[in-house]
């Protein structure tokens, strides 16, 4: 399934689909904001520590 997944990406991302150019700037700044604000929040968050699941899940 992975495989499928990452050839039916492929396929969509490429420019053979008939989508113009503007898709495809449009796509690029939002992955770019995306990035940006993941590094924000690393730096004002900073990395996840490790995780107690005992926190998440109480025992009954």
């Amino acid at each position: 399934m992975p495989v499928l997944g990452a050839v039916a990406r492929l396929f969509l991302t490429l420019p053979i689909t008939g989508r113009s150019g503007d898709v495809y700037l449009r796509a690029a700044i939002l992955v770019g904001i995306a990035v940006v604000l993941w590094f924000i929040d690393r730096i004002f968050v900073g990395p996840i520590e490790e995780v107690d699941i005992t926190k998440i899940n109480p025992p009954d």
